[in-house]
Order: structure tokens, then C-alpha cells, then sequence
């Protein structure tokens, strides 16, 4: 079913490239900046290099919308991926743009109540700016038309005023101006709609074991990338006509103000979802049972229950013949790697069993383990050369 999952995944990426791509294509065919082939190839190359450009910040939206146990990640993610396939694919049939984040949203949010009911869906809200769950992201939907709405009559009031007594000479920069801000389009669609493939992968291979720690492999993110912009070409046509001519025709001074306050809307809404620096930390038991480390991992999960901001799941290695707990701390004001190591050793003792090596997985901040007490560093054997200001002071030579 893993395999499935990541197909899917690529099918997913595949109409979110459909769904994306008049976005910025359609304004350049309006404006006769460009050709439709001329556009969808300008977009294709910007829509790809945004994805492998982009963080992981709606990544971890996507892989908190559902809690299920690991062994029915890969069918619930798989679920929700078909049904925006074809959803999208039926309104790339009918020539209409379609949103394939509200598919996606609306498919994992089905999949996973039919696979552990009401509780397995992430309701969430907001956690101060930051969408949480389905309520957060559907609110950021819907939220994101009405202010493209406001800034899209504010673009063009200005740029009317600004041109207003301009000659047809001002038609070539005003047509650069598209150029630049479909680019903006692009690059910044690319940034966030390709995280929500590569958040579908990266969590289907972190509940099935191929990674220790929520992160995006480069082979995801080059596929994910590739297949999301070959989506904008292969069946954006119709829909970058219809969107580009079928509405309403637009003049060049309409379609730069659309393209620049889009830009402006889409990378403000991935910058929302950005999240507080997160920490991976494992912690390898003296034991080899599986069984024991996915009963730790249920224990100090937040989803279940645990430790606030921790998101854990247990795995076996190989070399050497341990159980592991992968921890991922996505809020360390709530609790920190103390907490959480602190949490799973507790647990560990109460089956009979113990940590023999805590592991940082990259680097964490200084700050954080300022906080952390002498005997936690001690026992965790974690060195303060193990920080985000200790790398950066040995790469600018500063180190004291």
C-alpha cells in the first residue's frame, strides 16, 4: 500500500500542477504578452523551480490533518490523494478551475473518519497566526479570495493612477510587469502547492519506516517538483484559455495588478503556515521490541494525548539491533527536547527497558538547550556544538 501512496502522491501532484496553472499562465495569454505554449512553458520552469525551492511549512499542515495508526497511513493519504484526482480531473474535463486543496482537504478529512471516526480528523483552528488542522486550513481558503479580492482592487487602482497619463509606449513595460509577476506567480505556487504532495509522501514513508524523522527526501522533491509543473503543461490548456479569455478580457494594466497581488496572497498564505523551528531527536532503547517503542511513541505523542508539540512514531534499526522512537518537537515553547526525552525514558523504565543513546537529527537553537538542565545534557550525552549559532560561527570563522 506504500507504493500506492507515493503513486498517489505523484498523481496528486500531477493535478495540483492542472489546477495551478492559470494561475500564472492565464494573465500573459489574456494581456498577448505570450502565447499559451509561450506561457505554459514560462510557467512549467517557474512552477518547478519553486517546488524544489520550498520548505516544508505546508508539508506538516498536510501530514497533521489526520491521526491514524501507522499501519493505515498509506491507505488513508492514498484515498484522500484519488479523490482529488478525480475531482480535478473532472473539472479539467469540463474546461473549470478547480482548487485541488479543497479536494485534498475534503478527501483526507473522509478517509480518515472512515478509517478511525470523528476523532482521527485534526478539527484544529489556529495557534495564534498559524492554521491547525482542517478548520485552519479551510479558513485560510477562504480567507484567500476575499483578500486577493481587496488587494486585486487596490493593485489596480494604483497602477490606473500611476498610468493614467501614459502613452502606448508604457505597454511594454506594463507587459514586463506581467512577466515578472506571473513569474512571482509561479515561483510562489510552485512553494506551496508542491509541499502538499511532498507533505503526502514524506508522511506515508515516515509511518512505513524508509526515514526516521518528517523530513522531504531529495528524491521526493525532485519527482514531486518535476510531475507538479509537467501538470501545468500537459492539461492546462483549455483551463489557461478559458480563465485567460473565457471570464472576461482583461486589459494589460488588469492582468498585472491579478498577477501581482496574487503573488502577494499566495506567498503571504505560505508564510502563515511557516511554523517555529522544529527539532528531530531519537531515542534508541536497549531493546529490539518493536511493540514497546510504538507503545512509547502512542504515549508521548500530542495526538494521543502526550507531550504538547511532539509527534513520535516507533521504529526497529538494524544496526545496531535496537528500538527506536523518532520524535519530531514542532513547538519547543510548549515543550522541549527535555520534556520529550524526558517522557519517553519514563516510559521506557515503566516496561522494563531503557534509553541508551539520544540522537539529534541536524541541528537545534542555542536557546533551547540553554534551557535544558545539567542533568538532561548530561545523561543525553547532547553537545553544545550540536547548535544553529555554533554551526554558523564555525562557517564565519568566529568560533570562540
Amino acid at each position: 500500500m506504500d507504493v500506492v501512496a507515493i503513486g498517489a502522491a505523484l498523481g496528486l501532484a500531477l493535478v495540483l500542477g492542472i489546477s495551478s496553472a492559470p494561475n500564472a499562465a492565464s494573465a500573459l495569454v489574456a494581456s498577448r504578452s505570450a502565447p499559451w505554449r509561450v506561457a505554459l512553458g514560462y510557467s512549467f520552469v517557474l512552477h518547478a523551480l519553486g517546488a524544489l525551492l520550498g520548505g516544508t511549512a505546508v508539508a506538516l499542515t498536510i501530514a497533521g490533518l489526520v491521526a491514524v495508526p501507522d499501519d493505515e497511513v498509506a491507505a488513508v493519504y492514498a484515498s484522500g490523494c484519488l479523490a482529488t484526482i478525480a475531482f480535478v480531473a473532472v473539472g479539467a474535463r469540463l474546461g473549470l478551475p478547480t482548487s485541488a486543496t479543497h479536494g485534498l482537504i475534503g478527501g483526507l478529512a473522509g478517509a480518515g473518519l472512515a478509517a478511525g471516526g470523528v476523532h482521527a480528523v485534526n478539527w484544529g483552528g489556529f495557534d495564534g497566526i498559524h492554521p491547525v488542522g482542517v478548520v485552519g486550513a479551510l479558513a485560510v481558503l477562504v480567507l484567500s479570495p476575499v483578500v486577493g479580492l481587496a488587494a486585486g482592487w487596490a493593485s489596480r487602482r494604483v497602477a490606473v493612477r500611476a498610468l493614467s497619463r501614459g502613452t502606448r509606449r508604457m505597454l511594454g513595460p506594463v507587459r514586463g510587469g506581467i512577466w515578472v509577476s506571473a513569474g512571482a506567480v509561479a515561483l510562489s505556487d510552485g512553494t506551496n502547492d508542491g509541499q502538499k504532495a511532498m507533505g503526502v509522501a514524506a508522511t506515508t514513508l515516515l509511518a512505513t519506516g524508509a526515514i526516521d524523522t518528517f523530513e522531504i527526501p531529495p528524491s521526493v522533491r525532485w519527482s514531486v517538483a518535476l510531475v507538479f509543473a509537467l501538470g501545468t503543461v500537459v492539461g492546462g490548456g483549455r483551463v489557461v484559455r478559458r480563465v485567460g479569455r473565457g471570464y472576461f478580457r482583461p486589459t494589460p494594466v488588469d492582468s498585472l495588478a491579478s498577477q501581482a497581488s496574487a503573488a502577494a496572497v499566495i506567498l503571504g498564505a505560505t508564510a502563515v503556515g511557516a511554523r517555529r523551528p522544529l527539532v528531530a531527536i531519537n531515542c534508541e532503547l536497549t531493546t529490539d521490541d518493536i511493540a514497546i517503542a510504538r507503545a512509547i511513541a502512542t504515549r508521548v505523542r500530542e495526538r494521543d494525548g502526550g507531550v504538547p508539540g511532539v509527534r513520535a512514531l516507533g521504529f526497529r534499526l538494524e544496526h545496531p539491533a535496537r528500538a527506536q522512537v523518532s520524535m519530531n518537537v514542532t513547538d519547543l515553547a510548549r515543550a522541549g527536547i527535555e520534556v520529550a526525552c524526558t517522557a519517553v525514558r519514563d516510559e521506557a523504565e515503566r516496561r522494563g527497558t531503557a534509553v541508551a543513546v539520544v540522537e539529534l537529527v541536524g541541528l537545534v537553537p542555542e536557546a533551547e538547550l540553554a534551557r535544558c538542565s545539567r542533568a538532561f545534557l548530561a545523561w543525553s550525552g547532547l553537545s553544545p556544538t550540536s547548535t544553529i549559532e555554533a554551526r554558523l560561527r564555525r562557517v564565519l570563522g568566529s568560533e570562540d
